[in-house]
């Protein structure tokens, strides 16, 4: 166990036993500990050329470390950095993208019935309240974290179809989306976290599905991450068991209409014909 102060008056103990509690608080640690990690850091790149870094828990190191870290490492290449964090701050100078734990929620509490499209809306305003525009966020249905110590997709949202459904969202919604491995074979177990524990990949059932989505985001600037991305605009719907949106960059044009209940549903704007979808069921119009 190692007690960690990260920010001055706020200890934090740790439980990892394969790791080192750093005080980067501590009165000598900008002369000697910042130095030494940052030169860690800079290691990889130099001699492996990797293109960037998952910082584990990175709000519990001083965010000033992290930036003057960015701005060395820049010097030796560009690189990408994501925080296991959903800090604002972390976003000004140090890191990319950063997770949307948020976003996960709402899309496990919709696949529980127990929410609407307007959760999506308020969420969306939560972000744009919260984030600059150019903030890559990581939109994921799962992680490593949430699979072993809270539940599988199975738990989370009851069956494959509402799962694909929320995987949707994940995809075209504004953000980054993860694909957690074993996904492709959809999770119905937690796998143990500190033990061997293979997945079971059921022939990639899911392959497919993933392999269209990811394509689709690679081929239509719209939906694009960060400020590289299209605006989001809700579309006129009056069924909110529908999230019906849109997004636009120049000349591409991705809207998105989304059943999110077990229902066949009915949705559309006023004046225009409505459509119905099967439970679960999607549309997706890209030009």
């Amino acid at each position: 166990v190692y007690d960690v102060t990260f920010r001055p008056g706020t200890p934090e103990v740790e439980y990892w036993t394969d790791v080192v509690g750093l005080d980067y608080s501590a009165p000598s640690a900008q002369q000697d500990l910042w130095p030494a990690m940052t030169e860690a850091m800079a290691f990889w790149l130099r001699e492996a050329d990797i293109d960037g870094f998952r910082c584990d828990v990175a709000s519990l190191v001083p965010t000033p470390f992290w930036e003057q870290a960015r701005a060395q490492l820049e010097r030796i290449k560009p690189v990408f950095m994501l925080a296991e964090s959903d800090a604002p701050d972390l976003h000004t100078a140090a890191f990319d993208m950063t997770y949307d734990w948020d976003l996960a929620d709402q899309l496990k509490t919709i696949a529980k019935g127990k929410a609407d499209a307007s959760a999506l809306q308020a969420w969306w305003q939560r972000r744009q309240a919260k984030y600059p525009a150019s903030a890559y966020r990581m939109n994921f249905t799962a992680n490593h974290d949430s699979n072993s110590w809270h539940g599988s997709c199975q738990e989370f949202f009851g069956s494959v179809e509402a799962f694909k459904a929320m995987a949707v969202l994940a995809a075209t919604l504004p953000g980054m989306p993860l694909i957690y491995g074993g996904q492709e074979g959809y999770f119905d177990k937690r796998l143990a976290f500190f033990e061997k524990d293979a997945i079971t990949w059921r022939s990639y059932p899911l392959a497919a599905f993933y392999a269209e989505l990811l394509a689709l985001k690679k081929q239509h600037a719209a939906l694009g991450n960060g400020q590289h991305g299209g605006s989001l605009q809700w579309l006129p719907n009056s069924n909110a068991q529908v999230c019906a949106f849109e997004r636009v960059r120049g000349s591409s044009r991705v809207q998105v209409a989304v059943n999110l209940s077990a229902q066949a549903q009915r949705y559309g704007a006023a004046g225009s014909a409505p459509a119905t979808l099967a439970p679960w069921a999607w549309t997706i119009n890209a030009v």
